[in-house]
């Protein structure tokens, strides 16, 4: 029976894949590379491309926004993903590799087009949903032949980012009755303003 609830880790397990390469060169062949790209790729696009006429035998991705992934700026809740289609999710997730390609393969499914944007979309993606490795889309060479893939491992990425925001906003505020309020209203949130006090210590 298919579960119903997902979990982040889950999630994390079976569409984030970190042993990326150094270089980037096309799209299909970068989502081509691992069952976690491919269940990607396959949750994310809409196939096939350009109105293609299927082949007898042949069916469109049914996997296509069985889930949904968030992206830094779409999610105000700190929400990663929603899941539409649990049982075509569960389904996805349970494919392993030679099944997924021999999906693709079998209704002749390819992506080709915008490769350094669509690899991109995975480096955001990745980057987004753990907190150990950043990926980042670097430059292209040899005629834009390939891009490279910058790995990255800050410490405590995410919250830097929001550390970084934070400071930003308190450095305009002068008066100390209007800092303290702003600062009881982070807390209420759950947001920890303790770094705050380092850096005047510092």
């Amino acid at each position: 029976m298919p579960t119903t609830t997902f979990t982040q880790e889950q999630i994390v397990k079976k569409f984030v894949y970190l042993d990326l390469p150094e270089e980037g060169y096309n799209n299909q062949d970068f989502y081509e590379m691992s069952d976690e790209t491919l269940r990607y790729v396959l949750a994310t696009c809409e196939l096939p491309y350009c109105g293609r006429k299927l082949k007898e035998g042949q069916e469109k991705n049914k996997f296509y926004n069985c889930i949904e992934f968030y992206t830094y700026t779409e999610s105000p809740k700190d929400e990663y993903f929603k899941v539409n289609n649990p049982k075509l999710l569960q389904e996805l997730m349970d494919m392993d590799y030679d099944s997924l390609l021999n999906y693709v393969e079998d209704n002749e499914f390819e992506w080709l087009g915008a490769d350094f944007e669509h690899i991109d979309e995975y480096l955001g993606f990745v980057s987004y949903m753990q907190d150990e490795v950043e990926f980042i889309a670097g430059g292209t060479h040899n005629q834009d032949e390939y891009m490279d893939i910058i790995k990255q491992f800050p410490d405590k990425r995410k919250n830097s980012k929001y550390e970084t925001a934070i400071e930003i906003l308190m450095s305009y505020v002068e008066d100390e009755h209007t800092r303290d309020n702003i600062l009881i209203k982070l807390t209420d949130m759950g947001i920890d303003t303790a770094f705050l006090d380092k850096k005047e210590e510092d």
